[in-house]
């Protein structure tokens, strides 16, 4: 019985040392990036960068005019106000 222990210890014992030096998150790896996840990201950032790039003005106008014109529409109808009063008192109790 004692020899079970002992045994069933050790095997316990190697198995988490295996686990322990098989972890990802040890130092001891270093993160090999290969030149196709460099490609992909200078790829990603020209693309970012194309994304955030400034609108020629003729776009600005455009999208502000659509901005406006949506938030018109929105502020026309009957029950925005109503909406509005509603949302504003979330989170407190009612004291009726």
């Amino acid at each position: 019985m004692t020899v079970t222990f002992i045994a069933l210890g050790f095997i316990m014992s190697v198995v988490t040392v295996y686990t322990c030096t098989a972890s990802p998150l040890l130092p001891s790896e270093s993160r090999k990036i290969t030149g196709l996840q460099v490609q992909r990201g200078a790829q990603d950032h020209d693309a970012r960068m194309e994304r955030f790039a400034p609108l020629p003005e003729d776009q600005r106008r455009f999208t502000s005019k659509q901005i406006l014109q949506a938030l018109s529409e929105i502020i026309q109808r009957d029950d925005c106000i109503s909406d509005y009063q509603g949302w504003v008192d979330f989170g407190r109790r009612s004291t009726d």
